[in-house]
């Protein structure tokens, strides 16, 4: 036989040897026919410990840790510090939401720097003293994870101001202020309160529905240690825990944060300023292994590529090292997590810190951080109650109108949307620049200025750490 036993010859790979093992190649898939042996253009899926080691909590807390102490790379460059405004009413104090957002410069942002955007604790405080009578405990069903906390604000809110809280479903709320005021009503040591998710909104009566069997408390390892940490409590279905509903106690919002980096986000966004060629980096598509579920997720491909869905729940979101860091500032970071990572090496113990910026890459943040919102808007966004996913409620059709009950979105489209599609506080950056617009339904159009008394501020008004506390009407 031509060429012996020695040799074999496949249509689309050539001639190879079969007597020699072939070279191993990571799992997954790969495209017929590809000469390459890096696999380029197919998946590459993880073993199980590199999948372990890769969603590690650990690792994650640990260079949050590194970065708070100042080993390796400072743990933030700056803080900025911004008012959010809104024209729907939540029936709820302050009138804006006081934003904290900070930098963490990174070599590999378009904009030189992740950014975490905080909205601290007590941003939003809902007018009614937490009593008795208005707090039901519902346990009867046989599954834990659909025992509430029921809270009756019919007294408190109009039916469309309670519809309004639909934007706040997925955040934590705690029993932690004394009064309406910011921050003066908050208590300061707020290690006996308990926070729960709001998961449900029932506008026609009246309600507010919580996740019972979830709740999470600030509490010190031992009285010894000064620093108390965020931990989620277990849950006894015969003994729940609930606030304090004695008459002394308001309900207000716990921190929520957001990152923009991709191991939080789970996604990238077109590097607009790029004066690269990279199309990906211009233009990035889907990942090989994911496909677009829905019609939002449709419009943005081009501009944002996904991979991962981030969860509504702010309790099941897995946090990445920036929002470590920027937890630990906040004085509550999460205790320490147990899911260590496995390997030969002692990073597990010593967290692998990252490496300190150099020149370039400060100069490099300074040049670039300030030039567009494509990536600073989506965080604040998400913690002002506009979400980054309208899945497929809003219609593909430029025809058909906003659906009924819509939250606000936001859109990133390179035109302005219709007004017949966008409904109260839907925000609209054009994409590439440093312009934000809100959706007014009184003049029909998206503009950059809400009415505030007599005058007119900007959606997103950019303040001190002194005006951050202030909160002008």
């Amino acid at each position: 036989m031509p060429g012996g036993y020695g040799r074999r010859i496949d249509a689309g790979l050539g001639v190879g040897r079969v007597d020699r093992p072939m070279k191993p190649r990571p799992a997954g898939s790969y495209r017929s026919g590809d000469r390459r042996t890096d696999g380029t253009g197919g998946t590459v899926y993880p073993t199980v410990l590199e999948a372990y080691n890769r969603d590690s909590d650990y690792k994650r807390w640990r260079r949050g840790w590194d970065y708070w102490q100042g080993s390796g790379k400072s743990w933030s460059d700056i803080e900025r510090y911004y008012l959010v405004r809104s024209f729907r009413d939540f029936g709820a104090r302050p009138g804006a939401l006081p934003l904290v957002a900070t930098y963490f410069p990174s070599p590999s942002s378009p904009d030189g720097a992740w950014v975490v955007t905080c909205r601290r604790r007590g941003a939003i405080i809902l007018p009614q003293l937490l009593q008795q009578g208005d707090i039901t405990l519902d346990n009867r069903h046989s599954n834990a994870a659909q025992h509430r906390l029921i809270l009756d604000v019919s007294g408190t809110l109009s039916s469309e101001q309670v519809e309004a809280w639909k934007a706040f479903i997925g955040d934590q709320f705690e029993d932690s202020a004394t009064s309406t005021g910011f921050p003066s009503g908050l208590i300061s040591e707020p290690i006996d309160t308990i926070a729960y998710t709001l998961v449900e909104v029932d506008s026609a009566g009246g309600r507010l529905l919580f996740d019972l069997s979830r709740p999470y408390m600030r509490r010190r390892p031992s009285p010894m240690v000064p620093q108390a940490f965020w931990q989620r409590i277990l849950y006894t279905r015969n003994t729940p825990l609930s606030w304090r509903n004695n008459g002394t106690r308001y309900l207000c919002s716990s921190h929520r944060f957001y990152c923009t980096c991709p191991d939080f986000s789970g996604k990238r966004i077109a590097n607009l300023a790029s004066t690269g060629t990279g199309s990906q980096e211009l233009f990035p598509r889907p990942g090989a292994g994911r496909s677009v579920a829905t019609n939002w997720e449709g419009e943005e491909v081009g501009y944002i590529s996904r991979w991962r869905d981030l969860p509504t729940r702010s309790d099941q979101r897995r946090e990445c090292k920036h929002i470590h860091a920027t937890r630990w500032s906040v004085g509550y970071p999460f205790y320490e997590p147990a899911d260590y990572q496995v390997d030969n090496s002692q990073q597990h113990f010593e967290g692998g810190v990252d490496e300190a910026i150099d020149s370039a890459e400060v100069f490099r943040y300074h040049r670039l951080r300030a030039l567009t919102l494509d990536r600073l808007a989506p965080a604040l966004a998400d913690c002002a109650g506009v979400s980054l996913d309208a899945g497929d409620t809003v219609s593909l059709n430029p025809e058909a109108p906003a659906q009924p009950g819509r939250l606000p979105v936001f859109w990133t489209t390179t035109r302005e949307p219709a007004a017949h599609r966008a409904v109260a506080d839907d925000w609209w950056l054009e994409r590439g620049t440093a312009i934000l617009r809100i959706f007014s339904p009184a003049v029909g159009r998206f503009v950059e200025s809400t009415p505030v008394g007599g005058d007119s501020r900007p959606v997103i008004e950019s303040t001190t750490a002194t005006g951050l506390v202030t909160l002008p009407a």
